[in-house]
């Protein structure tokens, strides 16, 4: 009889887990819900007010938002990646005024490779603080570059230099 008590109590634990799983989901789905309808409101508002830069980074704050939670798939072509650096990168540009600047030269056969969602989005941001943190600012650069191994995707800006290695059998060759 202990055996199936202890079988009992410990599927009894595992749907209450299950239901504690649910409600979490539940409760973040609601916040992005309220992020969105408060960017929205500001975007708005900045619109209605002729305020179009703000009504522009709102809605990439928004956007940015949706399409990182929403994404249901790891892989990512990195074209889309790189769109969606885009957005971040002008809302850095709002911030940070003519200190930051940038440019990405990735070609279409790397643009279609694909990999890991945000997995440049460190990247990014450590080489924008590191750019701001110059009193002059400077620029960021994103490129690919293949080599004999792969593709890589080189990220430089405020003295630094990182990137994120494809293997050629990954890159769809």
């Amino acid at each position: 009889m202990g055996y199936k008590a202890g079988a009992v109590s410990e599927e009894t634990e595992k749907q209450g887990k299950i239901k504690e799983l649910e409600q979490e989901n539940e409760r973040l789905w609601t916040c992005l819900e309220i992020l969105q309808n408060g960017l929205s409101c500001v975007g708005r508002t900045a619109y209605l007010k002729g305020a179009e830069d703000i009504e522009e980074a709102t809605c990439c704050i928004a956007q940015l938002v949706q399409y990182n939670l929403m994404q249901k798939d790891k892989l990512h072509p990195i074209k889309k990646e790189l769109a969606n650096l885009e957005q971040y990168l002008y809302v850095q540009k709002m911030r940070m005024g003519k200190y930051l600047t940038w440019e990405i030269s990735v070609d279409e056969r790397a643009a279609a490779c694909r990999i890991p969602n945000l997995s440049l989005y460190p990247l990014v941001e450590n080489a924008v603080r590191k750019v701001c943190a110059n009193a002059e600012g400077g620029k960021l650069c994103i490129f690919s570059k293949w080599e004999a191994d792969g593709l890589r995707l080189v990220v430089e800006g405020g003295g630094s230099t990182a990137q994120v290695a494809i293997p050629r059998e990954e890159t769809k060759e």
